[in-house]
């Protein structure tokens, strides 16, 4: 046999074996079920408090909350707090701190363009404050015995870790009408 030969033999035997394992893949996984939605240790969720000073008397407090919920079911909640004094801020944020830590950033007196209530476009001078919430990228093999456990009972679910929950901003009643939700 040449050499040639070989090859084409060779060739079609790869082709069988390729069809042969895609077959078995596609009868495997056609046995599997969609169950639905999983949420991963939702219960080890903690609260922590941030508390920041207000650098500026008159302006604007924009709160920008970025997180990983793409959904965008995170609840900034303004509260004003008889307890706090005018220069006090306070975030109250609801995270998974294995799998997720917080950042708080400040910005200082930035322009920021808005719309009045006639479709005039404006400038104004604020103060933001950027609460962030970073996933942990190893996070997930946390969860491999749960994934691979559920392979083996043919189940298939959208899982999902709740790494932030609501945030919570409180301010002295005197500063409560300079806060407002960003666009995040």
């Amino acid at each position: 046999m040449t050499q040639r030969k070989k090859l084409i033999a060779l060739f079609l035997v790869g082709l069988l074996f390729m069809g042969l394992g895609g077959g078995i893949a596609f009868v495997e996984f056609s046995s599997f079920h969609f169950v639905g939605e999983k949420q991963l240790e939702q219960e080890a969720m903690q609260t922590e408090t941030f508390v920041r000073q207000i650098e500026s008397e008159n302006r604007p407090l924009i709160i920008n909350y970025y997180h990983n919920d793409f959904h965008g079911n995170k609840k900034i909640n303004i509260v004003a707090d008889a307890s706090l004094d005018d220069e006090t801020i306070v975030f109250d944020v609801t995270y998974h701190p294995e799998v997720a830590s917080i950042h708080i950033n400040y910005h200082y007196g930035g322009e920021e363009e808005y719309y009045d209530g006639h479709d005039e476009r404006k400038e104004r001078i604020v103060d933001e404050y950027y609460i962030g919430v970073d996933h942990h990228v190893g996070s997930f093999f946390r969860y491999m015995e749960t994934f691979l456990q559920d392979m083996k009972n043919k189940e298939l679910y959208e899982y999902k870790i709740q790494d932030s929950g609501d945030l919570t901003v409180r301010v002295s009643p005197r500063n409560i009408s300079r806060v407002q939700r960003g666009y995040y």
